[in-house]
């Protein structure tokens, strides 16, 4: 699943999911690919509980219905101050804007020591998009919460 367009972009892509009956069942697992021109960076994996998906649903759907505020998808590293992916969709100013920032965070060891780098990427999206976005997420998400 893609949020932007061609040169701005955020991409989801399913990693595994946990099945039905199992410890952690409706967990699931997924790798994030963001791209601004040039800039770009992967994390992957970021694990992702049902109720952490559902809140982040129903806050896209207000956000598209007021235009303001904003969602945030949170993630089971979200409390952490390594947090792998942040993930937000917010209006922006009084006319409703609405932009998508992403943030990517990959630890490297170097030496004794882990160094963090972090990619965020920003774009704007056209406001008349967001009801097909949230399509998408739920789709996305549907099979695997």
């Amino acid at each position: 699943m893609i949020v932007g367009a061609q040169n701005a972009f955020v991409e989801f892509t399913l990693i595994e999911s946990t099945p039905e009956g199992r410890s952690r069942s409706g967990d699931i697992a997924i790798s994030v690919f963001a791209r601004h021109g040039e800039f770009q960076g992967r994390v992957s994996p970021i694990w992702f509980e049902p109720d952490q998906v559902a809140s982040f649903l129903a806050e896209l759907r207000t956000l598209d219905g007021k235009r303001q505020g904003s969602s945030i998808l949170k993630n089971m590293s979200s409390l952490s101050d390594y947090d792998p992916f942040r993930f937000e969709v917010r209006a922006l100013g009084a006319l409703g804007h609405i932009v998508v920032c992403s943030e990517l965070l990959r630890l490297n060891r170097i030496e004794d020591e882990w160094c963090p780098s972090r990619l965020n990427v920003s774009f704007a999206i056209d406001g008349g998009d967001l009801q097909s976005i949230i399509i998408e997420f739920n789709r996305f998400f549907a099979v695997r919460t």
